[in-house]
């Protein structure tokens, strides 16, 4: 269980079990590299356009060849171990084929196939036989060729992708093509007519990284977004989220049995994702994605609401939508309304029944206690008082609210006490400035 990282002059390697680095080894600019046949070499491809080779046991190199006049950034080895394919940037793929020279592992030049662009990635099918062995080349101008491996003759063009292309892979049955792209999709292609099954918005950023887990339709996707993703190419759904490196994830990688999943990211760490025995379930999956994306847009609505509370005396601020503290103003408010419901009735039956008791000439009947949450006030009152307190995000809330119980109950607050008509005079007051402020910052741009 041997791994292999390449960087900015160096590659070093890695023990899977002890997950520690057993050798680092001298390079030019490594952007991608694969194990020979055998697992005895490392083959790097270079940011200078050369491809080195690496003997894993001595850490020695052991050949240099110029490749490319670009830089590398893919290479594929053939499934039956014959020979690899590089692409680079100077818009070539060529073919090399393993052989033994002075007892040392080198690679012979045999063909090339010339591209209109730079060339991001090449893959080979597995499970068709040489005879049928389809070769995959993603180019800069977004596009995916599909060549036959034996005759180099063109067999498929697929576009569809509104940017390049920048990992693909290709099931081990041969049937079908997943390509991850800088559009943050993920497009699902059969290889037979070239026509795409589904079209995905995988991710919230680039995809960097897609492979297939082996025998089965199962891939994973990694992206500049953090996150690695499985999905199911044949129900067109995700499986899970893993979520743990601190920056964008360049490179990824599965074990030949499926064991465990490797990524590299911008945090200059590798991780390690091992199978388990767990179940997982699809609809507790985006049961747990879907409260994910609920409190994240709590969060953000609570500092929009907290920058826009600290901005109440500036000319402008930035725009506000519904949060917790909004919410819970609304809940107030529908508190005070509920009160002014129970108790508004009983207040005005004990004040006709007061009225008729003055009128006969008897005693008055005594009031019942109060409810404290009405503040020693008059049910309309306390309703009334609420909206006048309310200030910043709820003026909007607080002048429906205002219209709506005017148009209702206009003849009785006219005729009402005197309290009553310096509390409308209060909140017109309050809701006229608010209102004027709220107007003098649409439309602003603050940024």
């Amino acid at each position: 269980r041997m791994l292999a990282s390449v960087g900015k002059g160096e590659a070093k390697l890695w023990n899977g079990y002890t997950k520690k680095c057993v050798r680092t080894v001298p390079c030019g600019f490594g952007l991608c590299c694969a194990f020979a046949p055998g697992d005895r070499h490392l083959i790097i491809g270079t940011k200078e356009g050369k491809i080195e080779m690496i003997d894993l046991s001595s850490g020695d190199q052991i050949g240099v060849f110029e490749a490319h006049e670009g830089a590398v950034w893919s290479i594929d080895v053939t499934p039956d171990g014959s020979g690899m394919a590089s692409g680079s940037a100077d818009g070539q793929v060529k073919f090399f084929e393993f052989e033994i020279a002075n007892k040392n592992l080198s690679i012979v030049h045999t063909r090339t196939i010339k591209m209109a662009d730079d060339v991001l990635c090449v893959r080979y099918s597995r499970g068709r036989g040489k005879a049928k062995r389809l070769i995959a080349v993603a180019v800069l101008d977004a596009t995916v060729k599909v060549f036959h491996e034996d005759s180099l003759k063109f067999f498929l063009s697929l576009y569809g992708h509104k940017l390049p292309v920048m990992s693909m892979d290709i099931s081990d049955d041969g049937s079908l093509l997943a390509t991850g792209s800088a559009d943050r999709t993920v497009k699902l292609w059969g290889l037979d007519f070239g026509d795409c099954h589904r079209s995905i918005q995988a991710h919230t950023d680039s995809v960097m990284g897609l492979k297939f887990l082996p025998g089965t339709h199962l891939f994973f996707t990694a992206s500049k977004d953090k996150t690695i993703k499985m999905w199911d190419a044949d129900r067109f759904e995700k499986v899970l989220t893993l979520e743990g490196h601190e920056a964008e994830i360049w490179g990824l990688a599965v074990s030949p049995d499926g064991a465990f999943l490797l990524t590299g990211s911008h945090d200059r760490s590798l991780r390690i994702w091992e199978r388990s025995e767990d179940m997982v379930f699809v609809e507790e999956e985006k049961e747990k994605e879907l409260e994910r994306m609920f409190d994240s847009e709590l969060e953000r609505d609570d500092k929009v609401a907290k920058e826009a509370s600290n901005m109440e005396n500036e000319e402008s601020g930035v725009a506000g939508r519904r949060g917790v503290e909004s919410a819970l103003a609304g809940e107030q408010l529908i508190e005070a309304l509920e009160l002014v419901i129970k108790y508004g009735i009983e207040a005005r039956l004990a004040e006709k029944a007061r009225r008729k008791a003055v009128k006969d000439g008897k005693s008055v009947p005594t009031s019942q206690d109060q409810d404290p949450f009405l503040l020693g006030m008059a049910p309309d009152d306390r309703f009334l008082s609420e909206l006048v307190r309310k200030r910043g995000l709820e003026v909007e809330l607080c002048a429906r609210c205002t219209i709506l119980l005017l148009k209702i109950h206009q003849n009785t607050m006219a005729a009402g006490p005197a309290g009553m008509l310096r509390t409308l005079e209060d909140l017109r007051m309050h809701l006229r400035t608010r209102v004027e402020e709220a107007r003098d910052v649409v439309g602003v741009n603050i940024a």
